[in-house]
């Protein structure tokens, strides 16, 4: 499950890191 977890915080990381980039 620490898994899952992780793919949803580096989800979370990626769209911020995309909202910095527009």
């Amino acid at each position: 499950m620490e898994v899952v977890n992780n793919q949803q915080t580096f989800a979370q990381i990626k769209r911020i890191l995309n909202n910095h980039s527009t």
